[in-house]
């Protein structure tokens, strides 16, 4: 799936708790790594101390939309 969108931005939104990063699933960091080989504009946000998905709350929230404002740049740009 990732190589598939691999033209355009993404993001992962991930827990990070003991060198893990959980997105409904435990995901080793090693896996992300990989996620972001196949994908070189792969962003990923790891939010510390969570053993789920995190609340989209603090400064998650800015960095989301930071991401958001990027994709409408990129789009702006085609």
């Amino acid at each position: 799936m990732l190589t598939a969108l691999g033209i355009g931005p993404a993001v992962f939104v991930g827990s990070f708790r003991g060198g893990l990063i959980t997105m409904r699933a435990i995901h080793p960091a090693a896996t992300v790594e990989a996620m972001a080989a196949r994908h070189p504009g792969l962003q990923v946000i790891a939010v510390p101390d969570r053993g789920h998905v995190p609340a989209l709350e603090g400064d998650l929230v800015a960095k989301v939309a930071d991401f958001v404002a990027a994709c409408d740049k990129t789009r702006a740009a085609l």
